[in-house]
């Protein structure tokens, strides 16, 4: 899952932090999702502390959870509110989970903490509050991933929307009669702008003035070094169980003639509370910075006790921190990291502002990774259907790609690592890598779990572990799984014939440690199955027998006719029957 916007992040990042909380307190109720054919939208309900005026830059997600049911009724259970009140609503994504939400409405406000029975509602509201995003000077589209954010007469949120890649964004869900309203947009590196007296429907377009960018120019870490081959574009990402490392920040504001504004305040914020066990120490670096020599870094302001979200940057004599058309570098020293987010890995958020934090721009830097990261879950296909829906008894296969990020050679302990469900009634047979080198990845996956019998929405997760328990990463909301009688084939039920001969990919591929190859006979005879190098060698006859008609799997262990490993390589599989004859081609990866 990508980090792509500040509120998405934090509700996807809050969401896996604390699903799992043991909390006894909580909020719980009803979500009813009144739009016609929103069937395959996903919906999650979110919890912030109660705030009298919400800064979009900096608003905290303290807990969120997708919610469970089937369209249009569900449910949701928050059990990590603690004391206090909250303002809480719903978040929707129209399209995948991976990428950012869609939508954020009905938001209500100031709830006891452990409130249940509480009612929410996404309702399509045929008058719209829509229009564009362009840019100061360009006239052209701001392309950036942006947020809309509306906030009633009495300066409460009252809904947030997301652009989509053409720079528009549409009010769809917003509430009638409770305007006029205020929209503020804000977009990465540029200025945010604020429309007052919005009445529904209208449309109301902003223009925004770039501000700045920001990266990371470099890292240097003692401990656990990042292996760039699976990610060559992270060249200065460091890992989380690093220590003692610099990360070096480059901030370059705009020019005039883009719109920029000097600089006074540089905020550094962490996301997600991903470091709120570091030590963060600031440190210049005048000979790469271009701001005049005058610059009083004692001024500098660095939260080192309680929980460490922010690290601020001011001077309290006038002199700015960055001048338009300048560059600042600001070096973080940080002794340790903890507490990354189950997604595997976080952003650093640079916030500027030229008026002391009322006027405000933002911009993302990846930063941080675990060693071990697991890609998205994914259904061998014909499993499931387009919406990922099985028929309850039949047999499904789910594979994880597991990455390894460090320089040492990852053992996984094999009694933590695994794909589980509710939903698998027999969780069929693992198939695991024995070891995974630095800076290569392995597929782990379950062959033919037997799915319940009773239908409902089931959620997927995956973990894996090392042998000392020291490195772990785990994805617990990657893949839902519906169980209803849909009309799916089951390739593996007894009772059903292929009508024609046929050989499929096999799956996983890449593979690492065996891999499952499925083909179909329409009728009896002599049927051969068999592995080729690249040069046309034979190395391994895996079928050759007189075989029944049905639907078939072969697992091969990536091993030549002698029982020997084969190298790494991309290999042919052939397939011989009566009728006819198939060949595909696969990859071995050790």
């Amino acid at each position: 899952m990508q980090n792509c916007r500040s509120f998405g992040g934090l509700l996807m990042v809050s969401a896996l932090m604390f699903a799992f909380a043991s909390q006894a307190w909580g909020l719980s109720g009803t979500v009813t999702d009144n739009r016609i054919g929103a069937g395959s939208s996903t919906l999650m309900v979110f919890a912030m502390p109660h705030q009298a005026q919400i800064d979009p830059y900096l608003i905290g997600i303290e807990c969120a959870s997708l919610v469970t049911g089937t369209y249009p009724n569900y449910s949701f259970d928050l059990p990590c509110a603690t004391s206090g009140t909250y303002d809480i609503g719903i978040v929707g994504w129209d399209g995948s989970p991976e990428r950012s939400p869609s939508f954020v409405t009905d938001i209500q406000l100031d709830i006891p903490f452990n409130s249940s029975g509480i009612a929410l509602n996404v309702q399509h509201n045929p008058n719209h509050i829509y229009g564009d995003l362009y840019e100061s000077g360009t006239a052209a589209l701001v392309t950036q991933e942006a947020e809309i954010w509306a906030f009633d007469q009495s300066n409460n949120l009252a809904g947030v929307a997301f652009t989509d890649s053409f720079g528009h964004y549409d009010f769809g869900y917003l509430p009638s009669g409770a305007g006029p309203y205020t929209l503020m947009a804000k977009a990465p590196g540029y200025w945010q702008q604020t429309s007052t007296g919005i009445n529904n429907p209208a449309l109301e377009s902003f223009v925004l003035s770039k501000a700045f960018r920001a990266g990371v120019s470099a890292v240097q870490n003692s401990g656990y070094i990042y292996n760039y081959n699976l990610h060559p574009e992270r060249i200065n990402w460091v890992l989380s169980d690093a220590t003692n490392y610099n990360v070096t920040f480059q901030v370059n504001s705009a020019t005039p003639g883009e719109g920029a504004l000097p600089l006074n305040w540089v905020m550094f914020r962490l996301p997600g509370d991903a470091f709120s066990s570091a030590k963060f120490y600031a440190a210049s670096s005048p000979a790469l910075h271009t701001v005049g020599s005058s610059l009083d870094w004692d001024a500098v302001t660095v939260d080192q006790s309680g929980v460490q979200n922010n690290i601020l940057f001011t001077q309290g004599t006038g002199v700015l921190v960055v001048n338009p058309q300048d560059s600042a570098v600001f070096t973080i020293q940080v002794a340790s990291m903890d507490n990354v987010p189950y997604d595997n890995y976080t952003n650093f958020e640079v916030i500027v502002s030229n008026d002391g934090g009322n006027n405000k721009a933002s911009y993302e830097a990846g930063l941080a990774q675990k060693i071990l990261r697991i890609t998205d879950l994914s259904f061998f296909p014909g499993d499931v259907d387009s919406t990922n829906q099985a028929a309850p008894g039949s047999y499904v296969t789910v594979s994880a790609v597991v990455e390894n990020h460090g320089n040492g050679t990852f053992y996984p302990y094999d009694n933590w690592s695994n794909i589980w469900s509710l939903a698998f009634s027999n969780p069929g047979s693992k198939v695991m890598f024995n070891s995974l080198g630095p800076g290569s990845s392995s597929p782990l996956a379950i062959l033919d779990a037997q799915l319940t019998g009773a239908q409902g929405s089931y959620e997927i997760s995956c973990n894996v572990s090392d042998s000392a328990n020291q490195n772990t990463s785990w994805i617990p909301f990657e893949e839902s799984l519906e169980v209803i009688s849909t009309g799916v084939k089951n390739q593996n039920q007894p009772g059903t014939l292929p009508k024609s001969f046929a050989l499929s990919q096999n799956f996983p591929n890449p593979f690492n440690a065996t891999t499952r190859i499925d083909f179909a006979l329409a009728s009896s005879g002599f049927v051969t199955l068999e592995i080729y190098n690249l040069l046309g060698q034979k190395v391994r006859t895996l079928v050759s027998e007189y075989q029944t008609p049905g639907y078939k799997t072969v697992i091969w262990d990536g091993k030549n006719q002698d029982g020997q490993n084969l190298a790494s390589g991309v290999y042919f599989y052939r397939l011989n029957t009566p009728a006819s004859s198939f060949a595909k081609k696969m990859a071995l990866v050790r």
